[in-house]
C-alpha cells in the first residue's frame, strides 16, 4: 500500500487499532510510516484498524525507534494462543447456546489441549463438533451431548487432521528456521519423552549442526529471539530457559522419529529466512558516534521482566559506548525504563532488589570489565537470587570488555555455562545496518549500493572505522577517496594499524591471539567443528578459543556455505601491526 493512500485513510480516522494475523506478511515499515508520518495522522481522527503479521509484528513492535513502540501506542496484545478461560468461552459458549454440552469435563480439556488453545483450531474443531451433534436432531432434542466416541470421530477424521496439519505447517513455513527448530525439539521429545525440554544453548548447537548456513552471522541473543517468536506463535513453551513443544498434538503432526530425521536431512525446505532491516538499524549518539548496539539488541536488553544480559565487546565494536546509549534512551520522553548504574558490591545488591510496584521497568547497568574473576562470576549468579519485590521488574545489563575482563583473558576461567545464551555480542555493522546508518545520517557519497559495498569492504563494518569514514566524508566528498584513505592509513602505517589492533584488543589475550595466528597460517575457511579441532590440535585453545574469537568479532561466517574465516580488514591490520 502506498504511503499517501495510508495517510489519506488516517486523515479520515483518529483512533488506530493494529491487529495481526500469523500468515499475513504486511509490515507497517514497508509503507514508509515513520514517526514523522504516522503520528500526526493518527492524532487527527476516529478509528482505523490495521491488520499486520504476528511474526513480523513480534520483531517490529518492541524496537524503540518506530511507530509501534509502546511509548506511543502502548504494549502490544498477543492474539493466541488463548488463556484456558478464554479458549473455553470461545468454543463452549456458542455450543451451550445451541444446546450442545459434553459428557464430562475431561472431554472439554482434551479438546482444548488438542487445539493448543489456538483460536483458529478451536473454531475449526468446534464447527465439526457442532455438525456432529446437530446431525442427531431428528433422533433427540436439546440438549445434544458430545460423547467420547463423538469426539474421537471428529478429531480422528482425516479432514480435521489434514486441516490442522496444514495450519501447523503454514506457521512453521513462515521461516525455515522455525521448521528446523520445531523438528529438532520434536526429535528430542520422541527420543527422551514428550515432557523433555532442551536448554537454549544446547538447542542452538543442535540447530547449527543441522543447518549452519541458516544461522550465519547470528549470535545467541538473535537465536533466543527466534525461540521467543515461536513461543508467541504457540509452537514452543519455555520453563527456566528450557524449551519444548507447547502441545503434544504438534508433536504427533510432525511425524515419527524416522520421518523427522528424513525431513531434517532434506534440503528443499531450507530457503525461507525472514529478516527485518529495522532490527539491524543503529542510531547515532549525540556526540556523532555510531551506537554500539542494534535496535533489536537494545530492545532485548531493556525488555520488561527479570533478566540477565551480558553485553560483550571491545573498543572497536563500541563497548565503551553502551552506557551512553542506554542513558540517551532512558532520558527520552516516554522512555519505557529507568537506568540505574551500580556503585560497588553493596550498591549492586541494592539495585538488584530496588524499585517499587508500579514503577517503570528498571535497567541496572554494571561494568564487570575490570572486576576480578571470582567477583564477576558471583555477581552474575546473584541475578537469579536477589530478586525485586512483587510488581517490580529489572534487567541487569553486565558490560564486559573482552580484551581486559578475566572472564575471557584467563585461560583457567570457568566456562559461562547457561549464561552463554544470555550473552549479547557487539558486532560489526551488517550490510543492512550500514545501509540504514548511511541513510539516517545522510552521507550522500555513499547513497548507492555500489558505494556502500565499497565502504563495507574498506571498513569491515567496524564501528570505529565507520566513525572515521563519517568524518572523512565531510571533506573528501567521494566514496572512493574516503575508502582509499581509510585503507591506505592502515596498510601503509604499522602505527595506525596498531592503534586499530589495540582497539580490537585481541593481542591482550595470548591464547585467542595464537589461535588467530594459526588460522592465518592455515589460510582456508573451515566449519565450526573443523575450526575447534584445528585449534585443539595446534594447542591454541580448541572450542574455547573459537568462542573467544567470535566475541572479538574477528571471524566471518560465509553466507553461502557457513564456513568461517578471519575477518579480512582486521587480518590485514594484524599483519601490518606486527611490523612495529
Amino acid at each position: 500500500m502506498h504511503p499517501e493512500v495510508v495517510r489519506d485513510v488516517l486523515d479520515r480516522h483518529s483512533r488506530l487499532t493494529v491487529t495481526s494475523d500469523t500468515h499475513d506478511a504486511t509490515e507497517l515499515s514497508g509503507v514508509g510510516l515513520g514517526h514523522s508520518n504516522i503520528l500526526p495522522a493518527c492524532r487527527r481522527a476516529s478509528h482505523l484498524t490495521c491488520h499486520l503479521s504476528v511474526q513480523q509484528t513480534q520483531r517490529f513492535a518492541h524496537l524503540p525507534n518506530q511507530p509501534l513502540a509502546s511509548a506511543h501506542f502502548g504494549d502490544p496484545i498477543a492474539i493466541g494462543p488463548l488463556t484456558p478461560a478464554a479458549a473455553h468461552d470461545l468454543m463452549f459458549t456458542p455450543m451451550d447456546t445451541l444446546g450442545i454440552s459434553f459428557d464430562s469435563d475431561e472431554l472439554i480439556h482434551r479438546v482444548l489441549a488438542y487445539c493448543n488453545y489456538q483460536p483458529k483450531l478451536l473454531q475449526m474443531v468446534g464447527e465439526e463438533l457442532v455438525r456432529e451433534a446437530l446431525s442427531r436432531r431428528g433422533l433427540e432434542g436439546p440438549r445434544y451431548r458430545i460423547r467420547d466416541e463423538d469426539l474421537e470421530r471428529v478429531i480422528g477424521s482425516n479432514a480435521v487432521r489434514q486441516k490442522i496439519r496444514e495450519t501447523v505447517h503454514l506457521t512453521l513455513n513462515l521461516d525455515s528456521r522455525y521448521k528446523l527448530i520445531a523438528l529438532v525439539v520434536a526429535l528430542s521429545a520422541l527420543e527422551k519423552g514428550a515432557d523433555h525440554a532442551i536448554p537454549t544453548n544446547m538447542l542452538r548447537d543442535e540447530c547449527l549442526a543441522w543447518w549452519p548456513e541458516g544461522f550465519a552471522d547470528q549470535g545467541a541473543d538473535e537465536f533466543r529471539s527466534l525461540l521467543s517468536e515461536m513461543s508467541g506463535l504457540g509452537v514452543l513453551s519455555e520453563t527456566g530457559g528450557r524449551w519444548r513443544l507447547r502441545s503434544s498434538n504438534v508433536l504427533r503432526l510432525l511425524g515419527t522419529a524416522e520421518t523427522i530425521e528424513e525431513e531434517l536431512c532434506a534440503l528443499e525446505w531450507r530457503n525461507v529466512v525472514t529478516t527485518l532491516s529495522a532490527e539491524q538499524a543503529r542510531r547515532t549518539l549525540t556526540d556523532g558516534r555510531i551506537s554500539p548496539v542494534t535496535e533489536k539488541q537494545l530492545a532485548t536488553s531493556t525488555e520488561r521482566g527479570n533478566h540477565l544480559w551480558v553485553v560483550v565487546g571491545t573498543q572497536a565494536t563500541g563497548i565503551d559506548r553502551v552506557a551512553a546509549r542506554l542513558t540517551e534512551e532512558a532520558d527520552m520522553i516516554g522512555a519505557r525504563f529507568t537506568l540505574h548504574v551500580t556503585r560497588g558490591p553493596a550498591g549492586y545488591r541494592r539495585e538488584l532488589r530496588g524499585g517499587a510496584p508500579g514503577d517503570r521497568h528498571r535497567v541496572v547497568l554494571s561494568d564487570l570489565s575490570t572486576t576480578r574473576l571470582d567477583n564477576a562470576l558471583n555477581e552474575l549468579l546473584q541475578v537469579d537470587t536477589l530478586l525485586p519485590a512483587a510488581g517490580v521488574t529489572r534487567s541487569l545489563v553486565a558490560v564486559v570488555d573482552a580484551s581486559v575482563s578475566e572472564l575471557f583473558t584467563k585461560d583457567d576461567a570457568p566456562p559461562l555455562g547457561e549464561v552463554t545464551d544470555r550473552v549479547i555480542v557487539l558486532r560489526r555493522l551488517s550490510p543492512g545496518g550500514l545501509r540504514s546508518w548511511v541513510v539516517d545520517n545522510e552521507i550522500s557519497c555513499f547513497g548507492d549500493a555500489a558505494s556502500q559495498k565499497m565502504l563495507l569492504e574498506a571498513t569491515g563494518g567496524w564501528t570505529v572505522l565507520l566513525d572515521d569514514a563519517a568524518r572523512l566524508a565531510v571533506t573528501e566528498r567521494t566514496a572512493r577517496r574516503v575508502c582509499d584513505a581509510i585503507t591506505a592509513a592502515r596498510l601503509n602505517s604499522a602505527e595506525v594499524a596498531g592503534v586499530f589492533v589495540d582497539q580490537v584488543g585481541l593481542a591482550n589475550n595470548p591464547t585467542p591471539a595464537a589461535a588467530f595466528d594459526s588460522l592465518l597460517d592455515y589460510n582456508a575457511p573451515m566449519s565450526s567443528e573443523d575450526l575447534a579441532t584445528w585449534l585443539e590440535v595446534t594447542e591454541c585453545g580448541g572450542a574455547r578459543s573459537v568462542e573467544a574469537l567470535r566475541y572479538f568479532d574477528v571471524l566471518v561466517e560465509r553466507p553461502d556455505d557457513g564456513l568461517w574465516e578471519p575477518e579480512p580488514v582486521f587480518a590485514a591490520a594484524w599483519r601490518k601491526a606486527r611490523q612495529r
